[in-house]
C-alpha cells in the first residue's frame, strides 16, 4: 500500500521548514522604527532572531529595564510594549533554545549558537594570547551587523585581519 501524505502532515512540514531561517548568517535588519530609535540610541540594534521570545520578554520587563545591563532605561508603557512585541514576534524559532540564565539578564554572547559560532576565536585567544574585540561588539568584526549580515567571509578581526574559518 503506497504511503500517503496527509494534509495535516504536509501543513506541519511546511510550517516547520518555513520557520527555519534560510541562512543563519543573514538575519536582516531591524525594521521597527521604535526599536531602531530607542535601542539604537545606546548600542547596536540587535536582531530579534539572536534571542528567544522568552529572553526578550525577560529583558523588556519594567524591572529589567530599570537595571538594563548596568543602565537605567526609562520607557513609557506604549513604547516598551511596542518594542517587546516586535522583539518577541521576530525572535528565534530555533529548536535548540538555551535555558534561562541562572542570574542576570539573558545575553546574546552566552547563547549556544553564539558560543558555537565564536568558539574558534575563544580558542585562538586562549592559545595564542591574541587580544580580540569584546564579543558583544558585533560591529568590531562584522561590518554589516547593523544590516543583520554576519557572513564568515566578511569578518575582519582588528589586529588579526580577515577571518578564515
Amino acid at each position: 500500500m503506497p504511503q500517503r501524505i496527509t494534509p495535516m502532515f504536509a501543513l506541519l512540514a511546511l510550517t516547520l521548514t518555513s520557520a527555519a531561517p534560510a541562512d543563519d548568517d543573514r538575519l536582516g535588519a531591524v525594521t521597527d522604527p521604535t526599536t531602531r530609535a530607542v535601542c539604537g540610541d545606546c548600542h547596536l540594534v540587535y536582531q530579534p532572531a539572536l534571542l528567544s521570545a522568552r529572553d526578550w520578554r525577560q529583558i523588556m520587563t519594567p524591572q529589567s529595564l530599570a537595571a538594563h545591563y548596568g543602565e537605567t532605561l526609562e520607557l513609557d508603557e506604549t513604547r516598551r510594549l511596542a518594542i517587546s512585541d516586535y522583539l518577541q514576534a521576530n525572535a528565534t524559532v530555533s529548536a535548540r533554545l538555551d535555558p534561562p540564565p541562572t542570574s542576570g539578564l539573558p545575553r546574546i554572547t552566552e547563547t549556544t549558537a553564539f558560543r558555537h559560532e565564536h568558539a574558534e576565536l575563544a580558542r585562538l585567544q586562549d592559545s595564542a594570547g591574541q587580544a580580540i574585540p569584546a564579543l558583544g561588539d558585533c560591529l568590531g568584526c562584522h561590518p554589516r551587523a547593523e544590516s543583520g549580515i554576519y557572513e564568515d567571509d566578511e569578518v575582519r578581526i582588528p589586529g588579526l585581519g580577515h577571518w578564515r574559518d
